[in-house]
């Protein structure tokens, strides 16, 4: 049992990071990486018998559908939330939504804090581009504001990656509920 909980915890550690890494890059968390947290977290669920889990994995995918429906939390969020918490013990289902949401606090003000930073005089790509057209003296049509315009920005511009905040503090839950199962 020891050696399956092992491979379980690196392989969901290794999937987590994935996820995370897919979010800061696409702001979406891919339905197929849900599905096989979910089906890892599932495996643990059948082999403590806590069936329960069922319930509060099934209540939060209910409230993620009225916080999506007010653009609060993404629906791939939704949908990772409750896949993992079919792992984690009730009663640390409380601790690991506090730190989820002080995790996603962090997130949001480092992500705003990259914002202000990349849209600050000092590391504009329109200066940056309206610099370089003044110097070349550049006349083409092509090169207009679409070619001109920060696209770096206005691509980060797109949500905070709260799948972050999700696969840390989901994680450290089910690493609290594994460790009172042992």
């Amino acid at each position: 049992m020891l050696m399956f909980m092992k491979g379980w915890l690196i392989s969901l550690a290794t999937l987590s990071f994935i996820i995370c890494l897919w979010d800061i890059k696409f702001r979406k968390v891919p339905n197929a990486l849900c599905l096989i947290v979910a089906a890892l977290c599932f495996a643990l669920l059948v082999c403590y018998g806590q069936w329960i889990n069922l319930i509060h994995s099934g209540a939060i995918i209910l409230v993620g559908i009225f916080l999506s429906y007010f653009r609060l939390l993404g629906g791939g969020d939704t949908k990772l939330l409750a896949a993992y918490s079919l792992a984690i013990s009730p009663a640390y289902l409380p601790a690991t939504l506090l730190m989820v949401a002080l995790v996603g606090g962090g997130v949001s003000l480092l992500y705003w804090l990259w914002l202000k930073l990349i849209n600050s005089q000092l590391f504009s790509r329109k200066r940056f581009n309206n610099k370089l057209l003044n110097n070349k003296a550049v006349n083409n049509k092509a090169v207009n504001n679409k070619a001109v315009n920060n696209k770096a920005v206005d691509n980060n511009n797109r949500g905070v990656p709260y799948a972050i905040a999700i696969c840390l503090g989901c994680y450290l839950g089910i690493l609290a509920s594994v460790g009172t199962q042992s």
